[in-house]
């Protein structure tokens, strides 16, 4: 989660919210993500997390800008869910 917060952190950042109040709330709404089936924990990608957690927050993520960075060519090229990288 930790990856997360960071992203969140420069997506708040980028358009001008108080990074401490961000950090409080994304670390409350980030708990819980991991879903267990009858076989292993199922964690979502990590653009669906931050998608998530930015709605909440009231905040725009520049997925175009996003979907540069290492993690999210790791996301994309793995053929998870396209949601935001259609944007």
């Amino acid at each position: 989660m930790a990856r997360i917060h960071r992203i969140v952190r420069r997506v708040a950042w980028a358009q001008g919210k108080a990074i401490e109040e961000v950090e409080r709330l994304a670390a409350m709404r980030s708990t819980g993500w991991t879903r267990t089936s009858s076989m292993r924990p199922v964690v979502p990608p990590v653009s669906e997390i931050i998608a998530h957690i930015c709605r909440d927050l009231r905040l725009e993520p520049d997925w175009p800008q996003l979907a540069e960075e290492a993690w999210a060519q790791d996301e994309i090229a793995s053929g998870a869910p396209e949601r935001p990288w259609r944007r």
